[in-house]
């Protein structure tokens, strides 16, 4: 299980850690100035609660990377039945917020399963696909694959969790993709996901229906459910602007009001659980458009640096999980930010690494170190 060596730190890709540490920092500052009601940079008890997590997130990460990941391979299918029970368990023991089932206590601890139930299912599914990679190309071993990925998709989506089930969703899709799925049924598939949208919409709750709706035509509920998205692109675009004292004209300014500014949008708490789903618009506000386009640019680079280690692995188990974590990074950032700009249906994703919450922090650590484990490993340690 545990299998270490000194000489595997020079295959570390020291990028991913420097944007980890980075991306980490900057959470906590946007932490801070989401929670502090415009008092300053505070060491507020949201920003208490993150630290812990963090911390908790280091010592996952380490014990990550001392374990040779073939050892998930070995453990893919065990892993993937504790999952199935505990999302199961979700519905028996969990608590329920703001209408949704999603979360059991342990410990005294809340915690999200479906936000590890994510990494649970990259990782049997590529024991699955490497083990069985040539049924891709008949319907009934197809079946087999979609069946084994719907169970937990389906228990996500019971809770209810849209969100994190198009991320899933869409993991699966890449998966199959890089394991070789005939253009085929990527055409198929195509045409009947066009096909399904209405029979879709039927099944939809009120709320979720609610959300599209106002994605399309913002206007339609201007102090409702569009409320927080005119506020997020308000406090994005009034962010690149300043308000000269002396003259009381605006000029252009690309960097920002200042992320503790006690006269912003952020400061004054004009977005609710702003430090959640919408933390962006606080980071566009107060670094304006010069630093939140290097955020975007630090989140695509660590995506970037995922990819090229999916493609060095030195099998097809390590490169369909790089793969399959790479593809849930990527639609956490471009949904999370994408709904604070208005161009992307709001769905309660957070912003990997700075939104604040445990679980998704954790989650996203373990993600990060299978990542980096996987990395190290992609050939012999040469003496």
């Amino acid at each position: 299980m545990f299998d270490f060596e000194k000489r595997l730190l020079k295959n570390v890709d020291w990028g991913i850690v420097v944007i980890f540490i980075i991306l980490t920092i900057v959470g906590l500052l946007a932490i801070s100035a989401t929670t502090s009601g415009g008092q300053g940079l505070q060491f507020t008890s949201s920003v208490k609660r993150q630290v812990m997590w963090i911390a908790i997130s280091l010592v996952a990460l380490i014990v990550i990377l001392c374990i040779d990941y073939h050892f998930f391979n070995n453990a893919a299918y065990l892993i993937y039945a504790v999952t199935i029970l505990v999302l199961i368990a979700v519905f028996v023991i969990g608590v329920s917020r703001n209408g949704a089932r999603r979360w059991i206590i342990i410990a005294g601890i809340q915690i999200q399963p479906s936000e590890f139930a994510k990494i649970a299912i990259v990782l049997s599914l590529a024991r699955l696909l490497s083990q069985k990679r040539d049924r891709l190309h008949d319907i009934v071993g197809l079946g087999m694959f979609l069946g084994f990925a719907l169970v937990p998709i389906v228990l996500i989506l019971k809770e209810p969790d849209l969100g994190t089930s198009l991320v899933v969703l869409f993991i699966v899709a890449v998966m199959f993709f890089v394991a070789g799925l005939p253009w085929k049924y990527i055409t198929i598939a195509g045409i009947g996901s066009v096909v399904a949208a209405p029979i879709a919409w039927i099944f939809m709750r009120d709320y979720q229906k609610n959300r599209i709706l106002t994605f399309l035509n913002p206007e339609r509920d201007k102090f409702g459910s569009a409320y927080n998205v005119i506020q997020s692109r308000i406090a994005i675009g009034s962010g690149n602007w300043q308000r000269l004292t002396e003259t009381g004209t605006y000029v252009y300014n690309v960097t920002g009001k200042g992320l503790f500014s006690p006269d912003s949008m952020t400061g004054l708490k004009f977005i609710p659980f702003q430090y959640t789903d919408f933390i962006f618009s606080a980071l566009g506000e107060g670094f304006g458009f010069l630093g939140s386009a290097l955020i975007v640019i630090l989140f695509l680079t660590l995506v970037y640096k995922s990819v090229k280690i999916a493609m060095k692995a030195k099998d097809l188990y390590g490169a369909l999980v790089v793969s399959g974590l790479s593809a849930m990074f990527l639609f956490h950032i471009l949904e999370n930010i994408g709904m604070n700009l208005g161009l992307m249906p709001v769905t309660g994703l957070p912003l990997p690494f700075i939104s604040l919450g445990g679980s998704s922090f954790l989650a996203n650590t373990i993600a990060l170190g299978i990542i980096l484990n996987i990395g190290m490993r992609h050939k012999k340690i040469q003496f």
